[in-house]
């Protein structure tokens, strides 16, 4: 008995496959060779205009913002590296105190960051004229004139 119901169970898959096979819906050829998903990476021209984009510096109007050149920034009582990222084009990333060197806006706060001579794991600071190397999560404070390591912080 058992054999009988193993056969039937055979015979109706085999059936099963062949109705599959013969019933396919027809595919128009140009629906093979149409791209699914588009353009994958962008063109020299958009990727000019992305980097033109990136950098500049906007205000909420949505106006460029130009520092004047008289205006003192407030330099920030620490200062604390993030992390950096060496790019193969050689446009470092750094973030130092939650800001990233790709906006200006860690210029208007009195720090200048040299992201063009990453040295092993130290980036290159200038706080208020004063030139620091930070390791990732080292801080800068201005009161105790020195580097605090992360796992030190209260």
């Amino acid at each position: 008995m058992n054999n009988f119901y193993a056969m039937m169970a055979h015979l109706i898959l085999g059936v099963l496959m062949l109705v599959n096979t013969f019933t396919v819906l027809p595919v128009q050829a140009d629906e093979l060779t149409t791209p699914v998903f588009g353009r994958l990476f962008t063109t020299d021209k958009e990727r000019q205009r992305i980097d033109r984009h990136r950098s500049r510096t906007f205000t909420q109007s949505g106006q460029i913002n130009d520092m004047d050149q008289t205006e003192k920034p407030i330099v920030p009582p620490t200062v604390t590296m993030q992390g950096f990222v060496k790019r193969s084009d050689g446009k470092n990333v750094v973030w130092v105190n939650n800001e990233n060197t790709l906006n200006n806006r860690l210029k208007q706060k009195g720090i200048r960051v040299n992201t063009r001579n990453i040295q092993g794991n130290e980036v290159d600071l200038s706080v208020a004229g004063k030139r620091v190397k930070l390791k990732p999560g080292q801080t800068l404070q201005e009161n105790r004139d020195g580097i605090i390591e992360f796992y030190r912080h209260p």
